[in-house]
């Protein structure tokens, strides 16, 4: 038996509405701009040397606790980002 190719598959992009637009976008004009200023050394130091391995460089710390402390603050300020305000989607269709 043959199957049929990846490109001989018909795939529909999902179409998706949202419910509660006006709040969130009032929640997104809220949250406002962060301009952030940095230093020449700090955008040199930002980027892990290459290493030669694929995949991006996801911790600077190599010991599981200082991980953890290290990705604590990025899940606080993506928890407040949402907690502040998520369209309400549904799938149309």
């Amino acid at each position: 038996m043959k199957y049929p190719k990846r490109s001989q598959y018909k795939h529909a992009k999902s179409q998706y509405r949202i419910r509660n637009w006006p709040e969130s976008e009032e929640v997104l004009q809220e949250r406002g701009d962060l301009t952030v200023w940095l230093s020449d050394a700090a955008l040199h130091a930002w980027r892990a040397p290459p290493s030669g391995r694929p995949g991006g460089q996801r911790m600077r710390s190599r010991s599981l606790d200082t991980q953890r402390v290290e990705a604590s603050p990025a899940c606080k300020i993506l928890n407040t980002m949402t907690s502040l305000g998520m369209p309400d989607s549904y799938r149309a269709g």
